[in-house]
């Protein structure tokens, strides 16, 4: 018999454990824990991986969503060679922070990680739980948080650097990139879609649709994942959930061809070479498909074989799809044929165009890793008895109340839909060259007026410097390069006809390598020869003596702070000299 006193410690301590313990039952504690842990560990990935100050590495289309937001920012529409979504979403930012990508980094990247990173994750628990109950659920979130980082000691430690500084601050948000946004909003659309599968309402369906359409609108080529959406939906058979979801779709893909149509003047989707179409040659329905859809055998077979160079073993990576697909299956068929589409079809149209050498693998599939995750949570339903009580979970645990149409949700759809039509239905073209791109290294940059270039020539040696001012900026180490261009000269020869740039840049909204377009938009192009970089704000040229010659200045970085690299965001206004013989 105990004590009195160790009776009444036992009554608190169950008191206290009783109160304390319906917490830690609900996700939210669990959940809100892996989150700080991702925060914690996203934090140590910036520390160490190759940076340079708020940059990292990139992969290229940062400038065009950024520019374009800058753009759009000013109330015009830019060159639309990216999405609608992130440049308006980028647009404030861009208003708040300067024309230069860099100025906008930290609150992009704030934006990631501390708003979308946690978004993924719940929605990485969702479909985890929809799919084998809240042990799938919980694993999913885990290896949400924890795989980018162990998988590291997988791959050979000459494969590390590209590992840790080039793939993971992509997939985790620390850049200016699409892929890791598209990543977040398809794992949201694939939670809504799994509640579709299990015979969800019809608002289930629309904001899968919505959401899928958001993610479309912000890369075109995440369109991929209605590969999967629909072989799910058919296998389950929801076919007026498929209507449904095919209706609240119009409204994104609409609001994308309008900003195709008025920033390119063509659809790609029906161009196979936009810059060659004639209206001669008319319309040709899908002939850019080829484009989108190359599969080439020989490719997957080469990375295969390249994967199995630099990772630990390439039959894990072979096992784990299939023995995933098999394992949801034991919950629901259609939601294998879900999960399985979507990483399959992503595999099959992107890996022709990546290499695993430059770790361009990587971010291009970075779209489907919820679904390869997925796969790998579901393993544990294969387990004996303890994987038919998983899957027995997954087909009867609802894994979140019904949602219904209310007034704010109804209000919050309508934003999301209706406001980025209306934007790009109401932006004017743009005139002037704010914007224009660098054809040589296919960026898309911006003018920056604060970034003052004067230039004086030297009567006795001819050589022309030029000093400068603005432009920098303290989120990173910058460096400089300078153009230079004859005025009145052809830009480019071989292509007639042509017209002449008097300053460098080439505008013109009507003809374009000598084709005609159907966009209102100046579509500028920079044509000038890059005679050099610099650290500081000044330049010595020797230029041929004799004549008048334009200069132009690029401000540049790169996460090595290399200033051999050019990588330009913003140029300035052109400075003219004239040099005598």
């Amino acid at each position: 018999m105990l004590s009195p006193a160790v009776e009444t410690v036992r009554e608190r301590s169950s008191g206290v454990l009783d109160r304390v313990r319906p917490y830690w039952i609900t996700p939210w504690v669990p959940l809100g824990l892996l989150a700080l842990l991702q925060w914690l560990l996203v934090l140590r990935l910036a520390l160490t991986a190759e940076h340079n100050g708020w940059l990292y590495y990139q992969g290229g289309d940062e400038t065009f969503l950024y520019s374009s937001g800058w753009v759009v920012g000013h109330g015009h529409l830019p060159d639309a060679a990216v999405g609608f979504l992130w440049p308006l979403v980028t647009a404030p930012v861009s208003l708040l922070a300067g024309p230069n990508f860099i100025s906008g980094l930290p609150l992009l990247i704030l934006l990631q990680v501390l708003v979308l990173l946690p978004l993924g994750l719940l929605a990485i628990y969702g479909c985890g739980v929809r799919i084998g109950g809240r042990a799938v659920g919980y694993l999913a979130a885990a290896i949400w948080v924890l795989a980018p980082h162990l998988t590291t000691a997988l791959f050979t430690s000459s494969y590390h650097e590209k590992w840790v500084s080039i793939s993971l601050p992509q997939a985790l948000g620390l850049t200016g990139m699409g892929d890791f946004p598209s990543m977040v909003l398809l794992a949201g659309a694939a939670y809504f879609v799994l509640r579709t599968i299990d015979g969800g309402r019809d608002v289930d369906a629309v904001l899968a649709a919505v959401i899928t359409g958001l993610a479309i609108g912000l890369k075109p080529a995440n369109a991929i994942v209605l590969g999967g959406v629909g072989l799910g939906l058919l296998v389950a058979r929801r076919f007026r959930a498929g209507l449904v979801f095919v209706v609240a779709l119009l409204p994104a893909l609409i609001t994308l061809a309008l900003w195709k149509e008025r920033g390119l003047g063509h659809l790609p989707l029906f161009s196979s070479a936009p810059v060659l179409r004639t209206a001669a040659m008319g319309p040709i329905p899908i002939a850019g498909l080829d484009t989108y859809v190359h599969l080439d055998w020989h490719k997957y077979q080469q990375t295969i074989v390249d994967l199995r160079e630099i990772f630990w073993s390439r039959r894990l990576l072979e096992f784990l799809p299939l023995a995933g697909a098999i394992a949801i299956a034991r919950t629901s068929f259609a939601k294998a044929a879900f999960v399985t589409g979507w990483f399959g079809a992503f595999f099959l149209l992107k890996v022709p165009r990546t290499s695993v050498d430059d770790a361009s693998i990587w971010r291009l599939l970075t779209p489907s890793w919820p679904a390869f995750l997925l796969l790998v949570a579901a393993l544990p339903l294969l387990l004996p008895t303890i994987g038919g009580r998983l899957a027995a979970a997954g087909r009867t645990l609802a894994g979140g109340g019904p949602v219904r149409f209310t007034r704010g949700l109804t209000i919050a759809l309508g934003v999301v839909t209706v406001v980025p039509l209306l934007l790009v239905l109401v932006l004017t073209p743009l005139k002037d060259a704010s914007a224009a791109r660098l054809e040589d290294l296919d960026l898309y940059v911006t003018l920056d007026p604060s970034i003052h270039v004067h230039g004086r020539v030297d009567p006795a040696t001819k050589a022309v410097t030029l000093r400068w001012t603005g432009g920098a900026s303290g989120n990173a180490k910058v460096f400089y390069h300078v153009l230079r261009a004859k005025p009145k000269a052809p830009v480019l020869t071989g292509i007639p006809p042509f017209p002449v740039a008097t300053d460098g840049l080439l505008c013109n909204s009507t003809q374009r390598y000598g084709m005609r377009l159907h966009s209102d938009n100046a579509r500028c192009s920079l044509h000038m020869e890059d005679i050099g970089g610099t650290a500081s704000r000044t330049f010595v040229d020797h230029p041929p003596p004799g004549g008048r010659w334009v200069y132009r200045v690029e401000v540049s970085a790169n996460w090595v702070n290399d200033p051999a690299r050019t990588d330009p965001f913003t140029f300035s206004r052109p400075v003219t000299v004239t040099v005598p013989r």
